[in-house]
C-alpha cells in the first residue's frame, strides 16, 4: 500500500462511527525503517498501521483509542509535499510517495524525480527531509566547511557561546524579550538533534539563551505564537 492511496482519506471508528481525522502521513522507526504510525492531519492522533483497515472510500479503526503522541518522538516524519535536501544543502525535490507495506524488504520513498532508500534519511520533520544518498561520511568538520564556503565573504561578528547575552565585542544583545511566554507551534532542532525543543515548549529566558547558542533563535521567532 502506498501513502498516496490513503492520504486525505477519513479515519472512522468501527465501534462509534466517529470520524477520527484524515490521513496526513507516517512516522518511521529509525532502527528498522518500517512505518510505526500513521498520523492524522495536524499531528493530532497516531495509529499503528496494523490497526487500520483500508476500504475504497475510508479507512476504519476497530479501536478508537489513539496512541500517545509522545511515542512518535524521535521517529522520522514523512508526508507528501515536503522539501528534500542532501546533506550538503542541495535541493532534491518534494516528497511524492512512500510504501506503507510492512512486508517490503527495502523501504523506499520517492520525490518528483527519484527514489531513495529510507536508510539514507538523516533526519525528517514537517519542514524538510535530509538525505545522504551516497552512504559515505556525511560532512567534513563544520569549521573547515565554513571557512571554505565563506572565503572572501564579509561576515558580521559571531555570537560568542561563552557570552550568551552579548557578542564578542561586548555590545548590547538584541532584545528577544518579546518571545517570553510564547509557545512553540513546531519542533525546533539542529541537524544533529543535539539541540531539540518540542512543539508546545514554553519560551523562557533559558530557552532563549540555549537557542542563541545553538543558532536557532530565528526559529523561535518563526515557529512560535
Amino acid at each position: 500500500m502506498l501513502l498516496s492511496e490513503i492520504r486525505n482519506k477519513k479515519l472512522v471508528s468501527l465501534s462509534t462511527a466517529e470520524v477520527l481525522g484524515t490521513v496526513g502521513g507516517v512516522y518511521i522507526d529509525r532502527s528498522t525503517y518500517r512505518v510505526r504510525y500513521i498520523f492524522t492531519e495536524g499531528d493530532t492522533r497516531i495509529y499503528a498501521p496494523e490497526r487500520i483497515y483500508a476500504h475504497k472510500d475510508i479507512l476504519t479503526v476497530f479501536d478508537a483509542s489513539d496512541e500517545p503522541l509522545e511515542r512518535a518522538a524521535g521517529m522520522l516524519r514523512y508526508a507528501v509535499g515536503v522539501d528534500v535536501y542532501g546533506v550538503n544543502g542541495e535541493y532534491l525535490g518534494k516528497t511524492k510517495d512512500i510504501s506503507v507495506d510492512q512486508r517490503r524488504k527495502t523501504p523506499v520513498f520517492t520525490t518528483d524525480s527519484k527514489t531513495y532508500r529510507l536508510r539514507h534519511v538523516v533526519s525528517a520533520s514537517q519542514d524538510a527531509i535530509i538525505v545522504n544518498p551516497t552512504g559515505k561520511l556525511l560532512l567534513p568538520k563544520a569549521e573547515k566547511t565554513a571557512v571554505k564556503a565563506l572565503e572572501g565573504t564579509v561576515m558580521t561578528p559571531a555570537i560568542s557561546t561563552e557570552l550568551p547575552y552579548g557578542n564578542i565585542y561586548g555590545e548590547a544583545p538584541a532584545d528577544y524579550s518579546f518571545l517570553l511566554g510564547r509557545k512553540l507551534k513546531y519542533e525546533v532542532a539542529d541537524i544533529s538533534r543535539s539541540f531539540v525543543l518540542m512543539a508546545g515548549t514554553l519560551i523562557t529566558d533559558r530557552v532563549i539563551a540555549n537557542a542563541r547558542k545553538a543558532g536557532k533563535i530565528a526559529d523561535l521567532v518563526t515557529k512560535s505564537s
